[in-house]
């Protein structure tokens, strides 16, 4: 499956370089929970908690810098129709580091006021976002951003989700999309759910799993510089899989016709484009 040529070549070099940067940008988060991030004002005005009517909400926009944050699904009958934004503080985080949010063209953006964060220091702000779940199954867009920290989500449809980690965790289960995006910067990335069409996948360190259940996507193109990634595919899925690898390692569960520089699985139906800069990339069978 695997093959090597000059564009590839240019093109895995260029994720090094990229997955270098990203891992230096992120650097900080490592060191004892400390990190430094920014919000985007000109999209969420007000501050604190808050409940906001489930139905001026089309698609979701939720980034945390520091500290824990959770989206959970809740019966409708428990949730009047509204969304619920919960912030706790722990410690004395800095009042810059509240909560901002704002609704904008249908889409609920969530933030972290900027700052420079050290949970041992200074404590945290913690999030959890309570949506019904009638709501939860018809968003449009959802994004979910984490800088550090511990980031959660379980039980969300949409058209298309996009999840992006600097650093720390992020856990992302129950979900049903069309089209996922996955960006990795650094820390742990877990990602499950029925996701039918595409599915985008870059990493520059850390360790990345993304389950897809039920249906193997149409199209997965995916981007590693360094780092652990495992995609776990059902055990009747058919792809053609094209592998450029400079370095590290390619691992498929799956038995595969080979030639001209592809494997074909079982139909061969799908299209999967693996390129490898460096670190360890694995198709499983889940």
């Amino acid at each position: 499956m695997t093959r090597l040529t000059r564009e590839s070549t240019t093109k895995i070099a260029l994720i090094i370089v990229l997955g270098a940067l990203a891992i230096g940008l992120v650097g900080l988060g490592g060191w004892s929970g400390c990190s430094a991030f920014g919000a985007r004002f000109g999209t969420a005005t007000a501050q604190g908690s808050a409940s906001i009517d489930a139905q001026e909400v089309e698609s979701l926009d939720i980034g945390w810098g520091a500290g824990d944050a959770r989206v959970v699904v809740v019966d409708d009958a428990d949730a009047n129709g509204r969304i619920e934004l919960v912030e706790t503080l722990v410690g004395s985080a800095p009042r810059g580091q509240q909560m901002r949010w704002g609704v904008s063209g249908g889409t609920l953006h969530v933030e972290q006021g900027s700052g420079f964060s050290c949970s041992a220091l200074f404590g945290r702000r913690d999030l959890e976002v309570r949506i019904p779940k009638s709501a939860a199954e018809r968003f449009d867009a959802v994004r979910l951003s984490g800088a550090s920290g511990s980031f959660s989500v379980e039980g969300i449809g949409c058209r298309t989700l996009d999840v992006e980690l600097a650093s720390g965790e992020m856990d992302v289960r129950g979900m049903r999309a069309e089209d996922l995006a996955v960006d990795v910067a650094s820390g742990r990335m877990n990602v499950a759910g029925e996701f039918g069409r595409s599915v985008r996948l870059k990493t520059a360190s850390g360790e990345a799993r993304v389950s897809c259940e039920g249906a193997c996507p149409q199209d997965l193109v995916t981007e590693v510089a360094s780092g652990s990634v495992v995609v776990a595919l059902p055990e009747d899925s058919g792809f053609t899989a094209r592998v450029d690898k400079a370095s590290g390692s390619f691992r498929s569960d799956f038995p595969s016709s080979q030639g001209a520089g592809r494997g074909v699985v079982g139909d061969g139906s799908a299209s999967f484009d693996i390129f490898i800069a460096s670190g360890d990339f694995t198709i499983e069978k889940s």
